[in-house]
């Protein structure tokens, strides 16, 4: 069997010669024969198997490190939005805060009550203008 695939091709019958050297009745290396091909079977199955299991392992580990990049990206953003404004001399900044995910915006002075329209959405969340919260004034 191993020399005939070693060859690259199959063995549909078993060798009755081989059998004969062995001093094998055929019933037993037939059993012996059909036993060795049904191995070699469930060996090669058992391989793609997990080859396959390897292959979505891989896909899994990709789509975690894309989200966690997703997630630092993301993060980096927030960060960038979230730098307070500056104070002028005399004004007073404040500072709004979704009460649904916790984005918070920062207003310029004087448009505390005005900062979007009312159509507008949180970038995080998307909930509307009124889950807005004042948070206090820096």
């Amino acid at each position: 069997l191993d020399e005939a695939e070693s060859e690259g091709t199959e063995v549909k019958e078993f060798p009755s010669y081989e059998a004969q050297v062995l001093l094998i009745d055929d019933t037993r290396a037939k059993s012996i024969f059909n036993q060795e091909i049904d191995s070699r079977r469930q060996a090669a199955l058992a391989k793609e198997k997990a080859e396959e299991e390897a292959g979505n392992l891989r896909m899994q580990q990709d789509a975690m490190a894309e989200l966690q990049e997703l997630t630092r990206m993301a993060q980096t953003m927030d960060d960038s939005d979230e730098e307070p404004v500056k104070k002028t001399a005399g004004s007073s900044l404040h500072a709004f805060e979704c009460s649904k995910c916790g984005y918070t915006l920062y207003p310029a002075a004087g448009r505390e009550f005005k900062f979007y329209g009312d159509s507008f959405t949180c970038p995080g969340c998307g909930s509307g203008k009124d889950a807005f919260v004042d948070v206090g004034s820096s």
